[in-house]
């Protein structure tokens, strides 16, 4: 094989690269230029949280529903936000959720805000005498 014939087959194979790159979905003018733009594109960091939320609609069509019930009430979406800022309060939510006492009790604060600070120190009292009784019995065991 000769020279000339390396560089007609090498030749051909460029031409072969420069059409298929042609009908790719890229906006580029050749092989180099999408090379360069691939690589521009593989180091942009992209906005994670978007591409995290289109993840997860495309995998869990359900989320929809919920953007769009957020999107349509103010407080839940406050509610939402306190959440996400306050992790720790997702088991006290689902706590309530399920006690039926607690969700009275509930009811009975939100319906009554005047008796809130009584209550607090009714229930700070009653803490507090407790622990002073179990101090009594922990030193009368002792003794």
């Amino acid at each position: 094989m000769s020279s000339q014939d390396i560089a007609s087959i090498f030749g051909f194979v460029l031409f072969a690269a420069s059409e298929l790159v042609a009908i790719l979905p890229i906006p580029a003018n050749g092989i180099l230029h999408s090379v360069v733009i691939g690589l521009k594109n593989s180091l942009k960091s992209g906005n994670s949280d978007i591409e995290m939320a289109h993840v997860l609609v495309n995998t869990q069509p359900e989320m929809t529903n919920i953007v769009t019930t957020l999107k349509g009430n103010a407080s839940l979406t406050k509610s939402v936000q306190l959440l996400v800022q306050n992790p720790e309060i997702a088991n006290i939510i689902t706590g309530l959720s399920s006690n039926t006492q607690l969700q009275y009790i509930n009811t009975l604060l939100i319906n009554n805000p005047d008796i809130i600070n009584t209550i607090a120190k009714s229930v700070i009292n009653e803490i507090q005498n407790k622990q002073v009784q179990q101090e009594k019995i922990a030193n009368q065991t002792s003794s």
